[in-house]
């Protein structure tokens, strides 16, 4: 028997199976007079419900209780309640006044199949089950019942009793126009099917049923295309990369032989394979759980118009960008520093290139603000819709809003690195040690922008300048480390062989310990004592001894736990301290510090 799609009946079906028979008989009673009160379209609230069928109100109503149930579902759920209560009363039809009629009795009424009048009960035809004179438990129909159904789905009814059987001439013709379909569009099967069924006024399981009997004969033509129902991943990806490049749906359809609904949902497949691989962090806000802010956070005035339009990554005019700037003294210094002209004998790819981020866009300090929460809540959205994707059952709709709001990010994290190029290359003009290279701290600086801007925590209130500044420092610095490393390599292998090594065997070693008392003794010369222990418990520099590699050393979350700061306060001093020895010590000493 079918079951109940409302868990509060199912509920109290549960219940009303153990209340005194009379209490049964009037509950069966009170489904059929509820059917024929309630109207289509409407929704009828749970304690409505239950005082109709049982005479009392809920005393206590959760949130599930308070929920309206439509007038479809109960059509579907009153006359199942009253079917299933009715078997535990095993009630007789002798002893039940007035008249009944069985599912054959109204079949043959209504000149229909019993079929159809068993999907006329999922419409609010209520029946009970009851006793008949053979001794068999059947489900009957009161006349009370039927009539008020007559009348409230007179159109259901004629419909019904419209059907007949198809005729060998109208067989013939259904056959003859799908075969004429089949030959000008043979991969439209389904659409095929369709167009038919609506020509003639039959259902499309009955042309699929005709058009499958002709298929089966052994002389049958085969008119359209044969797939398989399994996919290869090749044939999808081939599939999907050609309609991102432009091609038609009805162009892949000649193509590969498939219908317009198969090629959807093996392109939606396609994607939402690549979306569910896809990270997507963002930074975490409390106004993002607020659906009343949507519109706020994503149309915001301070930073211009949402990511419907294209502004997010449309560059302002100089002059526009000048006037923003004025507004904000900390830009304004950034503006003066990078407005400053270069040398002339600057290498010409320096020049290039501030000539191309000269005219960007200088954001101010709400500007940027706004900006990131919208870039954070766009990935927030995505990364909510990423978590319902259904890879084997992938809604189209669904798909579409991450791609948007993925794209939509983008633009605004190009308008945010596009905007802080001027600092990077500020910064990185102040730790170079010669103009040869400050292209390529500036292609390390660029990195690290991209990666801050991920990892910017807007709620904080901090300038997002400040926070790249220390990024950028810690890739310099990082950088500096590398290019240490691998000085050695770049030695030419003549100089190798030409040079007069006069050191003794255990030079090196003699050598690294030497640098080391050094480094301890410019620390304590030039460090506070804060600054000194935390450079020298981050790189292991405390308890060496004479001919052993130092230990290893802390994590900045050990080191801020045993001084009593925040691993973000132990960082900055960590970079003014570094920068203090950078300019106290050699490069050799330096790479003995930073050393892994």
């Amino acid at each position: 028997m079918a079951q109940l799609c409302c868990q509060l009946l199912q509920d109290l079906l549960k219940q009303a199976k153990y209340v005194p028979e009379q209490r049964r008989h009037q509950e069966i009673l009170a489904c059929e007079s509820l059917l024929q009160i309630i109207q289509p379209g409407k929704s009828y609230p749970w304690e409505f419900i239950c005082y109709h069928l049982t005479g009392y109100r809920p005393r206590r109503l959760s949130e599930d209780d308070s929920k309206l149930i439509p007038t479809k579902e109960l059509w579907h759920d009153l006359p199942i309640y009253a079917a299933q209560l009715s078997l535990t009363l095993r009630q007789k039809l002798s002893d039940s006044p007035g008249k009944f009629f069985s599912i054959q009795d109204l079949a043959q009424k209504f000149s229909v199949c019993p079929k159809t009048v068993h999907r006329w009960r999922r419409c609010g035809l209520s029946g009970r089950f009851m006793i008949c004179p053979d001794g068999r438990q059947r489900l009957l129909f009161s006349a009370g019942a039927v009539r008020p159904f007559l009348r409230r789905q007179r159109d259901r009814i004629d419909r019904g009793q419209s059907f007949s059987q198809l005729t060998q001439p109208e067989r013939q013709a259904i056959q003859q126009r799908l075969r004429r379909y089949a030959r000008f569009c043979p991969a439209e099967r389904q659409q095929a099917l369709h167009r038919t069924a609506r020509h003639f006024g039959r259902s499309v399981e009955t042309v699929r049923k005709l058009w499958a009997e002709y298929e089966s004969r052994p002389d049958a033509e085969v008119l359209f295309h044969k797939r398989t129902a399994w996919i290869e991943p090749q044939e999808r990806d081939r599939i999907a990369r050609a309609y991102e490049e432009g091609q038609s749906i009805a162009v892949l359809q000649g193509r590969f032989g498939r219908s317009r609904s198969n090629l959807y949902r093996i392109i939606n497949m396609y994607w939402a394979q690549r979306l569910k691989a896809i990270p997507i962090p963002y930074v975490w806000a409390d106004d993002f759980a607020d659906p009343r802010r949507q519109s706020e956070l994503l149309d915001d005035p301070v930073a211009g118009p949402g990511p419907e339009g294209a502004s997010d990554d449309a560059p302002l005019t100089r002059s526009s960008a000048s006037a923003g700037a004025a507004t904000d003294p900390d830009h304004r210094r950034d503006t003066a520093v990078a407005d400053r002209n270069f040398p002339a004998d600057r290498a010409s790819s320096v020049q290039m290139y501030w000539d191309d981020i000269r005219d960007n866009e200088i954001l101010t300090g709400p500007q940027e603000a706004s900006l990131f929460r919208r870039y954070n809540y766009l990935k927030y959205r995505a990364a909510l819709c990423q978590m319902q994707l259904d890879v084997q059952q992938p809604q189209g709709r669904r798909i579409r809003r991450i791609r948007q709001d993925l794209e939509r990010a983008r633009r605004i994290k190009e308008r945010l690195v596009r905007g802080n190029l001027r600092l990077v290359l500020s910064v990185a003009r102040k730790h170079t040690r010669s103009e040869s290279e400050i292209m390529e701290l500036v292609s390390e600086g660029n990195v690290a922008l991209l990666n801050a801007v991920d990892k910017f925590d807007f709620g904080r209130g901090n300038k997002f300048s400040t926070y790249a500044t220390w990024a950028l420092i810690k890739r310099f610095a990082t950088y500096r480390s590398r290019q240490g490393r691998r000085r050695p390599d770049t030695v030419s292998a003549e100089v190798l062989e030409t040079a007069d090594d006069r050191r003794p065997a255990d030079s090196p070693i003699l050598a690294v310990e030497s640098a080391r008392r050094d480094l301890q003794q410019v620390m304590a010369d030039t460090l506070e004592q804060r600054e000194r222990l935390i450079v020298q418990e981050h790189y292991g520099l405390t308890g060496m001894k004479q001919v052993l590699p130092r230990r290893r050393g802390c994590s900045l979350s050990q080191i801020a736990a045993r001084v009593g700061l925040s691993k973000e306060r132990v960082r900055q001093i960590e970079l003014l301290a570094l920068q203090k020895l950078r300019k106290a010590l050699s490069p050799e000493q330096f790479d003995v510090l930073i050393q892994d």
